[in-house]
């Protein structure tokens, strides 16, 4: 396996973080480890509530319809009626 150059991880972590937590370069530069793993962990738990918030809404939904969608012990996902049915 081929190593990348430290410089490059570098540069591609930088980049990341620049992209995750919209902050420029020179911004970044003014927080420690310590803090930036604080901003990730934020970040990080932001999402994960965004898509319990999005999960409740479309359960809302599904059970205002009467649709509910199921997923068999395989893992295939399939819709299914109050009745049963697939849709």
């Amino acid at each position: 396996m081929e190593s990348l150059p430290v410089g490059k991880v570098k540069s591609q972590w930088l980049e990341h973080l620049t992209e995750v937590l919209q902050l420029s370069e020179f911004e970044l530069m003014k927080y420690s480890l310590k803090e930036i793993d604080s901003m990730l962990e934020n970040h990080e738990n932001s999402l994960i509530e965004q898509v319990k918030e999005t999960d409740d809404y479309i359960d809302q939904l599904a059970k205002e319809s009467g649709w509910d969608v199921d997923v068999d012990e395989d893992g295939h996902i399939f819709i299914v009626n109050s009745e049963g049915g697939v849709a």
